[in-house]
């Protein structure tokens, strides 16, 4: 996976991370606990996703490292 989808990737985790939050927030106002508790492990699992290193390539970049570190 080339550089820019892997960005665009998380940048879709991160967005399903935040409506997996906010609607925990939302079920819990509505006294669903069950289901608060359910979309925070989905953020959960997503975020765990997020870590694990990629196989898709020689070189892999954590998220929120720079992949373009300055030269000089």
């Amino acid at each position: 996976m080339s550089l820019a989808g892997i960005q665009e990737k998380q940048g879709h985790s991160e967005e399903a991370i935040s409506l997996y939050t906010e609607a925990s927030e939302v079920w819990e106002e509505m006294g669903a606990a069950e289901r608060a508790s359910h979309a925070l492990e989905n953020a959960a699992d997503i975020r765990k996703t997020l870590q694990e290193p990629t196989t898709d390539s020689a070189e892999t970049v954590k998220v929120g490292e720079d992949p373009l570190p300055n030269s000089g």
